[in-house]
């Protein structure tokens, strides 16, 4: 299963990578490091 119980969303290319295999993301934004600070100064619109 790889989204919530009841979830209208079916995403059958989901990436399963275990999370400590993930060092970077690739966004439209640029590279960032795979951690909450880095993607916050990629998108801080959206930052709280």
């Amino acid at each position: 299963r790889v989204t919530p119980e009841g979830s209208p969303a079916a995403n059958y290319g989901f990436d399963v990578t275990p999370r400590r295999l993930v060092t970077g993301l690739i966004t439209e934004r640029g590279v960032c490091e795979a951690n909450e600070k880095s993607i916050r100064a990629l998108f801080p619109e959206h930052a709280p």
